[in-house]
């Protein structure tokens, strides 16, 4: 299945071949042993989040020596409130733990949309450490969540989380292209185990359609 011909030129162009795989495990496996990786988003881990075959996917960039340059991961949620899986942790875990606390999330659900619809989660990105600020990572992005529309017609709405660092960066919000970026939790976040902040990106459909041949700018 063919995504964004534009990102995907443009990974090409690199020298860069995009390789799509239907088993977000193999994700799991290549990012517990990655260099310079943060470890695995429990999100994106069918074993932990228990989602299905047909409801995710990872897209690789892979170099001429077989190794990979890159690789982002994506997943269709389930049927139901956005903010209920937030709430309860079941965006991490197919059954929390009794007793766990949920994030000390931050939201004024007031001020969200319903998120009605299919609704994607986009993340687990990860950038080989010789690679990093050249770009590639909005390129993975741009070339993943083409994908996810293609499979998942039509996919309403796409999500992701990131933290402070990342969201607060003038250029890397740039490079993300999403349409809205809020603060989410100030404290508890189950997936680290620790306080901290992190904000939600999210995109309408229209907004999607609209950036998909905006496959050039930095990340």
């Amino acid at each position: 299945m063919r995504g964004c011909s534009a990102a995907e030129a443009a990974l090409e162009a690199r020298g860069l071949a995009v390789r799509v795989e239907e088993d977000p495990a193999g994700w799991v496996r290549h990012l517990r042993a990655a260099p310079g990786g943060c470890g695995v988003n429990p999100a994106f881990d069918p074993g932990r989040a228990g989602f299905g075959a047909g409801e995710g996917f990872w897209l690789a960039a892979v170099a001429a020596d077989g190794g990979l340059a890159g690789c982002c991961a994506c997943r269709l949620l389930p049927p139901g409130p956005f903010l209920g899986l937030l709430r309860t942790g079941r965006l991490w875990a197919r059954e929390p733990r009794a007793g766990d606390p949920g994030p000390a999330l931050c939201l004024d659900p007031g001020r969200l949309p319903g998120f009605r619809g299919a609704v994607g989660h986009i993340g687990g990105l990860w950038v080989h450490p010789a690679r990093r600020r050249s770009g590639l990572a909005g390129l993975l992005l741009q070339a993943t969540r083409a994908q996810a529309l293609a499979r998942w017609d039509p996919l309403d709405w796409e999500t992701a989380l990131s933290f402070a660092a990342v969201a607060e960066s003038p250029g890397l919000r740039a490079a993300y292209r999403f349409e809205h970026t809020v603060p989410c939790v100030d404290g508890w976040f189950p997936p680290t185990g620790r306080a901290e902040r992190v904000h939600l990106n999210y995109s309408s459909r229209r907004h999607l359609l609209a950036r998909l041949g905006e496959c050039g700018a930095p990340g």
